[in-house]
């Protein structure tokens, strides 16, 4: 297979760096809506009600914490994020490649 055959394209870590920080902030948001009580909740003019808030909390730390432990396993990875070849397409960017 010659060099023209095929081509590689790496994975952006910086861009990995980016979603870690992303999820980082979303977990920080999400710790700060648990620890609000009820009288910090109840005079907010839509969302007044606790149970609510402090659920989008939980999974907000809950859903972020997945992605981030997810991101952090990608920035470590050593293969390639996308190859296109005469076989085909090998994507492996994301959790979803097919």
């Amino acid at each position: 297979m010659n060099a023209k055959d095929y081509m590689v394209i790496e994975q952006n870590k910086t861009e990995v760096v980016l979603f870690i920080v992303g999820a980082c902030a979303f977990i920080a948001l999400g710790a700060w809506m648990l620890q609000l009580d009820s009288a910090e909740i109840e005079p907010l003019r839509r969302f007044n009600n606790p149970l609510l808030i402090h659920g989008i909390g939980i999974v907000s730390i809950a859903f972020s914490g997945l992605c981030g432990v997810f991101w952090v396993r990608k920035l470590f990875d050593k293969g390639t994020g996308l190859v296109l070849d005469s076989v085909g397409i090998q994507d492996k960017s994301s959790s979803f490649s097919v």
